[in-house]
C-alpha cells in the first residue's frame, strides 16, 4: 500500500528548480476506493472542506495530504464545487454496488482511467503494459516525468489496473527490482489480444442525440454543473491523433491566458 509521505518528491535540479511531473494519483485506485469510504462514514454526500476530508483521512495537513484528496478527485470520486468536496455519484455506486456487478467493474475501469495520465498511458501502449524500463524511458521522454517520482506512479499505474483486470500485464519484473537475470515481456497470446479488443471496446464513447452527424462525443467534466464535448471522428490516424493532440494543446494555453477563472484552492494546495 502506498503513502503519500513515502512517495518520491520532485527534487531541484542543479539550479535549484523543480521538475514537475504531470500531475497524476499518488495512491492506487484501490486505496482511493477506501479513503473515500472513509469519507462516506463521516460526511455522506454532504459538500466539506479539503481539511475536514484529510481529517478523516487521519492524515496531518499538508502538501501530502493534498496530493491524496487531488487522488480522489483525479479518479472522479470526489466532486467539487467552490473549494468543497463531497463523494461524486461514481464514487457513492462503488462504494455500494456488490463486488461481483458487472456495473461496478464497469465503474472501475472508468474511474481507472479518469486521471488523463493513466489514459494516455493506456492509450500509448495498446492496453498493454511493457516492463518498467519502457514505462520509464517513454514516462521521463514523452510526458516529462521527474526520474525520482517516476517509480511511485509505475508502481500506482500497475496497482490501479490490475484491479480493473485489464489484460496482458504480465511480464518479468526488472534485474534491479526482483533479482533476474534480464527483462522479458511476454508474447501476447491470441485470447490476451481478443481480451485487450474487448477493453478498448468497453470504453468507446456513446453517440449522442444532437451530435455533429458522423462524430463521436468525449464528454469532458469540469465540475458538478459544466461539461465540455469533444467531438471526433470514429477513426483517426496516428498522425491525426498527434495534430489533434497539439491543437488541443495550444487551445489550452489560449483559455489559460483569456478566460480561465482564479483557483480559490490553488494556493493553500502550492
Amino acid at each position: 500500500m502506498s503513502t503519500p509521505e513515502k512517495d518520491a518528491k520532485d527534487k531541484p535540479d542543479q539550479h535549484g528548480k523543480r521538475h514537475r511531473s504531470p500531475g497524476y494519483p499518488v495512491i492506487p485506485l484501490a486505496e482511493a476506493i477506501e479513503k473515500v469510504r472513509l469519507v462516506f462514514q463521516q460526511d455522506k454526500r454532504a459538500f466539506t472542506t479539503p481539511d475536514a476530508i484529510i481529517s478523516h483521512l487521519e492524515y496531518k495537513k499538508g502538501g501530502s495530504a493534498r496530493r491524496v484528496v487531488s487522488a480522489l478527485r483525479q479518479y472522479g470520486l470526489l466532486d467539487e464545487e467552490s473549494g468543497k468536496y463531497r463523494v461524486s455519484e461514481l464514487g457513492f455506486k462503488v462504494l455500494h454496488l456488490s463486488e461481483a456487478s458487472e456495473e461496478r467493474m464497469r465503474l472501475l475501469r472508468e474511474a481507472a482511467l479518469n486521471p488523463p495520465i493513466i489514459f494516455r498511458v493506456i492509450d500509448y501502449f495498446g492496453g498493454e503494459l511493457p516492463s518498467d524500463t519502457t514505462l520509464k524511458e517513454h514516462l521521463i521522454l514523452s510526458e516529462k516525468f521527474n526520474p525520482d517520482s517516476v517509480d511511485a506512479f509505475i508502481g500506482v499505474l500497475r496497482e490501479t489496473l490490475a484491479l480493473v483486470k485489464l489484460p496482458s500485464v504480465g511480464y518479468i519484473p526488472d534485474q534491479q527490482q526482483a533479482g533476474k537475470t534480464e527483462t522479458k515481456t511476454m508474447p501476447a497470446s491470441r485470447q490476451a489480444q481478443q481480451a485487450r479488443s474487448d477493453w478498448t471496446a468497453s470504453f468507446q464513447p456513446r453517440r449522442e442525440e444532437g451530435a455533429p452527424s458522423g462524430q463521436l462525443p468525449f464528454p469532458l467534466y469540469l465540475s458538478k454543473t459544466q461539461k465540455a464535448t469533444l467531438y471526433v471522428p470514429p477513426s483517426m490516424t496516428r498522425k491525426e491523433y498527434d495534430l489533434l493532440r497539439k491543437q488541443i494543446e495550444n487551445s489550452l494555453t489560449v483559455m489559460e491566458a483569456t478566460i480561465l477563472a482564479d483557483d480559490p484552492t490553488e494556493a493553500s494546495e502550492n
